[in-house]
């Protein structure tokens, strides 16, 4: 950067150094993500102009988990409700066809994987 003269004019004076760059990181390893972001963010702390986004984690293996979580939920369903023909005194008829509800998953946020020492 270039220092200005009473009329605004450039002068050959430099007077700083300006560097862009953007940059984008990616890695299946959570722990250092985080570490990365709160590096910059000692590098804001110190007086380094630096635009720093939160990081975004993106869950790639949803399908599988989706899987195992209603693989699970309908074995637990059918626990409960055994428990609840026992002590009724009723027992369970067989499963004929299944009712699935809609699946969800929360955004991911930093705050959800903490830190390991």
């Amino acid at each position: 950067m270039h220092g200005k003269d009473s009329e605004g004019n450039e002068t050959g004076d430099i007077t700083g150094y300006l560097l862009r760059q953007e940059l984008e990181v990616r890695s299946n390893d959570v722990d250092k993500i985080a570490k990365i972001a709160r590096e910059a963010t000692e590098l804001i702390n110190q007086g380094i102009l630096l635009e720093s986004m939160s990081p975004e984690y993106h869950y790639t293996k949803l399908g599988d988990l989706k899987i195992e979580m209603l693989g699970e939920a309908a074995a637990d369903a059918k626990v409960r409700a055994q428990k609840i023909a026992a002590s009724t005194g009723a027992a369970l008829a067989a499963f004929v066809r299944p009712g699935w509800a809609s699946f969800r998953s929360p955004r991911l946020t930093p705050t959800m994987f903490p830190a390991r020492a």
